[in-house]
């Protein structure tokens, strides 16, 4: 079965750390796909983040508190993707394993 712990890793198939859910030879059922705005949004708060530092280092206080507080919006929908993007592959999920049971 595709969803059993291999036993070729020499632990007995107990579920060890080595253990693949799935048989190596068989492609794996749910392929993980990264939203690339996720990817987009972290280096948009990472540059953010960034410009704000530098603006402190600098001692311009009013820039830096402007790039803190737009890191907070840019890290908050990049969270936001993450949350909506991981929600909408678990429905995938769900459906794939609906219609395999069919």
């Amino acid at each position: 079965h595709p969803w059993t712990a291999s036993t070729k890793s020499g632990s007995g198939g107990k579920g060890g750390m080595t253990d693949a859910p799935w048989n190596e030879m068989e492609p794996d059922p749910f392929p993980r796909r990264r939203s690339p705005w996720v990817l987009v949004g972290a280096m948009a708060t990472a540059g953010v983040l960034v410009t704000g530092l530098v603006a402190f280092r600098k001692g311009n206080a009013a820039l830096s508190q402007s790039m803190m507080r737009a890191r907070i919006l840019v890290q908050g929908g990049t969270v936001a993707v993450m949350v909506a993007t991981s929600g909408g592959m678990m429905f995938a999920k769900q459906e794939s394993k609906a219609s395999a049971e069919e």
